[in-house]
């Protein structure tokens, strides 16, 4: 095992030119060594053989995991092409609950700018506050630290407003709680002129039930400090439309705030990024292409693909002229 990790820890940053491959099927893994491969980068197809065996082999893989985390932490802005051992990491130490990953999780989401974005992908925005929660340590004030620091990735302060929701809905939190400090969000100066970081908060206030909340929302949307072309008062008072009682136990029932206790291979076999071409040599024909000139490391849930225009940011206008950001316009209606 020590051998494995000195092994990943001596392997810095030096293959800028990755492609992916044919994952193995299960006969043709003998060894750990034979696991990392497939989970260290992108393969071309969903490594199930690899994660399978990772799964039945936790207290071995745990440290390489970690180690993965650690990788793209140190290294994120010159990281090896196709690398992936920190999605398939997040994932796989969620299942297993190991609360050493939950430091290294709350360090990539403050990483500077979109980096967070780009080394996360719709990852950021689907599943990481399940993950964060699930790798949860009792310590709160690092959440706290996320969602009140204006110059983080907003991605990852709404990740982060939304694994307290997650741990309510587990029995960690108390909704209490939660709702009392949710309430003095409204007021924090990190808040006041930040309309994505509101937006993000009055959609979980809706989802644990807005009652306790109303006239904070309702002087929110007449401030004009809520974009209501993703939440509108008439959704929030459709929301109260039903009783407290109807509206938590559909908020109980919710998968989008539990812990990670699905099958991951059954969660993550379909991306879009695992998707196999039968018609091309998919392993050389998969090609990595980075994004901007600001960031040398990007992936999403979709295949690689030669961009022929500029890559239009999720805050940046958006090119069919709406006067819209892009994410809540043309991009909303392609997630």
């Amino acid at each position: 095992m020590t051998n494995n990790i000195d092994n990943i820890s001596s392997e810095t940053v030096t293959n800028k030119n990755h492609t992916g491959r044919i994952p193995k099927n299960v006969d043709e893994i003998h060894s750990m060594d034979d696991i990392i491969d497939d989970l260290r980068y992108l393969t071309a197809g969903f490594p199930e053989a690899a994660v399978e065996n990772a799964l039945n082999r936790q207290v071995e893989i745990t440290p390489i995991l970690l180690n993965f985390l650690d990788e793209i932490i140190d290294n994120y802005e010159s990281m090896e092409d196709l690398y992936f051992g920190h999605l398939h990491a997040l994932y796989l130490l969620a299942k297993f609950r190991e609360k050493e990953a939950y430091s290294r999780a709350i360090k990539i989401m403050s990483l500077p700018d979109e980096w967070p974005e780009n080394i996360l992908g719709d990852t950021i925005t689907e599943d990481l506050h399940n993950i964060v929660a699930s790798l949860y340590n009792g310590d709160l004030a690092s959440i706290y630290a996320i969602i009140e620091n204006p110059k983080l990735n907003t991605w990852s302060r709404n990740a982060a407003i939304k694994t307290f929701l997650v741990l309510v809905r587990e029995n960690i939190l108390e909704r209490s709680d939660v709702i009392l400090y949710f309430k003095t969000l409204f007021d924090h100066p990190s808040f006041e002129n930040d309309m994505d970081a509101m937006t993000h908060l009055v959609n979980a206030c809706c989802d644990l039930y807005p009652d306790e909340f109303l006239d904070q929302i309702t002087i929110a949307f007449d401030r004009g400090r809520v974009d209501d072309s993703v939440v509108d008062m008439r959704w929030v008072k459709s929301v109260l439309s039903n009783s407290r009682e109807t509206a938590l136990e559909k908020f109980l029932n919710h998968e989008h705030y539990s812990f990670i206790d699905d099958d991951v291979i059954s969660g993550m076999k379909h991306w879009a990024c695992f998707s196999e071409r039968p018609e091309k040599n998919v392993a050389s024909d998969f090609e990595y292409h980075k994004p901007e000139k600001t960031s040398s490391y990007h992936f999403t849930h979709v295949l690689p693909y030669t961009r022929t225009s500029p890559k239009i940011g999720r805050n940046d206008p958006c090119s069919c002229n709406s006067g819209k950001k892009y994410k809540k316009c043309c991009l909303s209606v392609t997630d």
